[in-house]
Order: structure tokens, then sequence, then C-alpha cells
């Protein structure tokens, strides 16, 4: 009897996301990842023009500008409600004025390139706010073990040059993954807005609401700024940070979404620190030390065994599998396929 072509355990089966994978979508991925790595060098441009108010006063305002100008010229209105108010409160806080204030500071201490990596770590802390809290996903032995690799290498990255970590370098780093903690936290709590609130009127409402509560602080603090306080550099670095990479790059992310699938989409999370030591390096002349590229090599490594961990094992068990029977004697294949 002829051998007939034996059926995988359901075990080993994949269970892919259709999605339309053209040169579009793939330079739309792109496109959003270079964008978004870009506003790490944007701030560290700032930092040494303006304050670190006045940067995210700037950020906030012109990015709710922005997606609120393409809304309209889309033909679409943001619908503001009362009950997304404080939802949208918290996400200002949460997904936007904190964070970007750490950032900021951050950056006065630290490269962009490594708080582009640093800020990268977002998927591994939103993978362990999904478990505990939102329990929307098992993680598995191959998650936990990309968490821990991502962890290692966040402190590779925020330690000395002697292993230990030391006041200057690991104090900017702190604030960086701590934004990062609170991107993965605002994450998991915008998904559930996100059940009952359109994604752009939704980021229109939380960047307004950080405009108010931060322009008080800003004014108070620091000031208005001086007139001719921004060089030609500066002025782009604030307009491409706050239109484009707080602004209209999420409206290239949910389409890449759209268009790609959220698996590819995801991709993005690979091309910001890529993106952010890469201009770091070619435009501010940033050194690319050995210790900054084993942090690189550890970070990325997590992220990619969280998750693509069980997909490549899967493929793995698959590929095990075939070699096997591939290597079984004629007529043992033979059996099994009576």
């Amino acid at each position: 009897m002829i051998a007939q072509p034996q059926t995988l355990p359901r075990r080993f089966s994949t269970n892919t996301q259709t999605a339309n994978t053209t040169p579009g979508s793939t330079a739309t991925i792109v496109g959003a990842g270079v964008i978004f790595g870009s506003a790490f060098l944007c701030t560290k441009i700032l930092v040494q023009e303006l304050t670190v108010l006045q940067i995210v006063t700037a950020r906030m305002f012109l990015g709710a500008a922005a997606v609120t100008a393409f809304m309209l010229l889309t033909g679409r209105l943001p619908k503001l409600t009362r009950g997304m108010l404080a939802g949208a409160t918290v996400l200002a806080l949460a997904d936007a004025l904190i964070p970007y204030l750490l950032i900021s500071w951050g950056e006065t201490r630290i490269n962009s390139g490594e708080a582009a990596v640093l800020v990268s770590t977002t998927p591994l802390f939103t993978a362990l706010f999904a478990q505990a809290i939102a329990r929307e996903e098992r993680v598995s032995p191959v998650k936990l073990g990309g968490l821990a690799l991502g962890f290692a290498g966040v402190v590779v990255l925020a330690s000395g040059s002697g292993g230990a970590l030391v006041a200057t370098p690991s104090a900017g780093a702190a604030a960086v993954v701590c934004a990062a903690v609170l991107y993965a936290a605002a994450a998991v709590y915008a998904r559930r807005l996100l059940r009952r609130t359109d994604a752009s009127t939704l980021n229109v409402a939380k960047l307004a609401i950080g405009v108010l509560l931060v322009v008080p602080f800003a004014f108070t603090i620091d000031g208005a700024p001086a007139g001719g306080a921004l060089d030609a550099r500066g002025i782009i670095a604030v307009l491409w940070l706050g239109m484009v990479s707080t602004g209209l790059a999420r409206v290239a992310y949910f389409r890449a979404v759209a268009v790609a699938g959220s698996v590819r989409a995801s991709l993005v999370t690979y091309i910001v620190p890529v993106s952010g030591v890469t201009l770091g390096v070619i435009v501010l002349g940033e050194p690319l030390q050995a210790r900054s590229a084993a942090g690189f090599a550890l970070v990325i490594a997590g992220i990619a065994l969280v998750m693509y961990g069980s997909a490549m094992r899967s493929g793995l068990a698959r590929l095990a599998l075939r070699a096997r029977h591939a290597a079984a004697p004629p007529a043992a294949v033979a059996r099994q396929g009576r």
C-alpha cells in the first residue's frame, strides 16, 4: 500500500493570522518604527535647549493638534463623551504625561539610543501585567525565559562599566524603565477602553487632558519659553517630536495593525531600538559601547522569545517530527500510512 503523508499532531498545528503582506504594509511598519525611534533623537536635541516640562507640553499640544487635524481631514470628528473622561485622564498620566517627563529627564543623563532600547522593554512588562492583572494570556516557560533574558539586558544597560549600578547612568536608565512600566500598564488598561471608544478619539482626549494638566506646572515652574530659545534644528525637532512622533505615528501604527495584522505590526518593537541607536550614532555622534551592544542584544532576544517563542518552539517540533519520519525505514512508514 502506498504510504500517505502523515498529518502532524494537533499540538504542532499553527494558528496564523491572515494578513495582507504587501510592499505598502511593510513600508508602513518600517516607517512607524523609524518614527517612534526618532522621538528619542528629537528629545535628546531638545533637552539641550528647553526644560523637561516645556518639551512635554509642546509634545502633547502638537500631538493633539496633529491627530485632530488628521481626523478632520479624513472626515471624522472626535466624539468626546463624559464617560471617557476618567479613562482618558488615567491614560493622560500613565501613557503620556508621566512617561514623557521620565524619558525627557532620563535623556539628560543617558544616550538617546540607550533610552530607545530601554523603552522597547515595554512588551516584557505588558506580558507581566496581562498575566497578573488582566489574565488574558498564559505565561509559558518560554515566555518566562524571554522575560528573564530581557530583564538581564535591562540590568546590563543600567549598570556601570564595573558591573555595579552606579549613580549617574542608572538614574537616567531607571527613569526610562519606569516609563516603560507605565506604558505597559496603560496598554493593558487602554485595551478595555478601546472596546467602547474609537482609538483616535481616545488619543486626542488623552493628549488634550495631558496638556491641561501640565501647562499650569510648566508656566509656574519654568515660565513661558524665551523668544528665540530654539534654533532651526530645535524647531524641526519639536515639530517632528510633537506632530509626527507623538501624533501621526500612532495613526501609522494602527494602519499597520489593520493592513498587516497585529503579529507583523509588532515588528515595530524591533525597529524602534535599531532606529534610536542608529540615529543617535549618526546624528549626535553617540558612542556604541560593548556593554550597550550586549544589553541591546539581550533585550531584543528577550522580546523575541516573549512574542514568538511559542511559535518558534512549535516550528522546531514540526521540523524534528518530519526529520524522524524521513529517517524512518520505508517499512515503518508504510505501516504508519495504512
